[in-house]
């Protein structure tokens, strides 16, 4: 067998398994969110804090660090997800349904990665439109970084990545308030977030193991909406059925990648937006 086509069943090989990754990903997150999200009667206070949760959690996750794929040349594909930390999502949930258990809401995303000369790389993060029961979700993320060792002599590895990221998820809930007459009513809930970010990246120069820190800043925009009442609404400082916040935050990031031959593992942990989320990669690197 060929160089170029051991090359290339590799590809197709790591692709399927990826995919394979990606749906159980999904029908686990969905399993997850289907355990109980629902709002009511959010206040100003409380409508702001569900955002910078939902915020931290649909930021950009690609878990790289600060090298290029490579001097002249490189391609990575692979599954990233994740978990972030959300208490008040989950004590408002609690006060709709008792049983409610959303403490940590999972993220997952395809990732598409290719660097070119001049130490530029640009990175996507994708999942399309997936609905599971009464949850439905999709994200898109891309990045452009540029590695600065690529052009400058240092002991150590330094980059800048700018990214935009879009995030939308679903779910139905009985709502059952004044609004609605106190008449228990399904609803779908729809949240929409959209990210712009910056971030500075450092790791030392090393082989096969990369340890990094970042540091950046992000502006989000997250829109709420509820449908399937004429006149209900989930929030309790308006009777519009949407709601909109725009936090800012600064970002903290540290991680590390092994690369191991064709393969590439990774583990991240991120604070943004008041919360803590942890992620992980499995992925292949040519």
């Amino acid at each position: 067998m060929s160089f170029k086509n051991l090359i290339f069943k590799t590809f197709s090989t790591s692709t399927k398994t990826l995919a394979v990754f990606a749906s159980v990903s999904i029908f686990a997150s969905s399993a997850l969110a289907a355990a109980g999200p629902g709002f009511t009667n959010l206040s100003q206070d409380d409508f702001d804090k569900v955002i910078n949760e939902l915020s931290a959690n649909s930021t950009f996750h690609s878990v790289t660090g600060a090298s290029s794929l490579g001097a002249v040349f490189g391609v990575e594909v692979a599954l990233v997800g994740g978990l972030t930390n959300t208490p008040e999502i989950n004590r408002l949930s609690k006060s709709v349904d008792a049983s409610a258990d959303v403490g940590r809401l999972p993220h997952a995303s395809l990732l598409a990665a290719v660097s070119v000369p001049l130490g530029f790389t640009g990175e996507l993060l994708m999942f399309p439109s997936v609905s599971v029961g009464d949850i439905k979700y999709q994200q898109f993320g891309g990045a452009i970084k540029w590695t600065a060792t690529e052009a400058l002599v240092l002991p150590f590895n330094i980059a800048a990545r700018a990214f935009i990221t879009k995030n939308e998820i679903s779910f139905k809930q009985t709502l059952n308030n004044a609004s609605t007459g106190n008449v228990p009513v399904e609803v779908t809930v729809a949240q929409e977030n959209s990210q712009t970010g910056l971030q500075l990246l450092v790791s030392p120069n090393l082989p096969m193991i990369e340890p990094y820190a970042g540091i950046g800043m992000v502006s989000a925009k997250g829109k709420v909406n509820m449908t399937g009442a004429t006149t209900g609404t989930i929030f309790g400082f308006t009777s519009a059925q949407s709601a909109e916040s725009s936090p800012t935050s600064t970002q903290f990031l540290i991680g590390v990648n092994a690369n191991l031959l064709l393969l590439n593992l990774g583990v991240e942990y991120s604070r943004a937006f008041g919360t803590d989320s942890y992620n992980a990669k499995l992925g292949f690197k040519f």
